[in-house]
């Protein structure tokens, strides 16, 4: 599990920060520009199992969530030139809904 803080932008209806569980799909689109940079768009979607999120003692313990009404999709686009320098163009665009089941 990576911890990624409070700072993460995974959180549950109530606030608390969790790391989504499920298998990943990853789509990757590469094109070139006229000013000979290449751009490259990735989508992760993840099919959201369960999340894991830090108790009070600080241990982990397992949120089950509704698969059929859970989502996690984050969208990154990255300039990397000739010379091999990358960036973003853009902040890193993150959509999801997590609903944790009764009980």
């Amino acid at each position: 599990m990576i911890n990624m803080g409070e700072n993460s932008p995974f959180k549950l209806p109530d606030g608390s920060v969790v790391s989504p569980v499920g298998s990943m799909h990853m789509n990757y689109h590469v094109s070139k520009r006229a000013d000979g940079n290449f751009q490259i768009d990735v989508r992760m979607t993840l099919s959201v199992h369960n999340a894991v999120k830090l108790d009070e003692d600080g241990r982990a313990a397992v949120v089950a969530l509704d698969r059929s009404d859970s989502h996690a999709r984050v969208n990154i686009s990255l300039l990397v030139s000739p010379d091999g320098h990358v960036r973003e163009t853009e902040a890193p665009r993150v959509d999801y809904h997590f609903t944790p089941m009764p009980g």
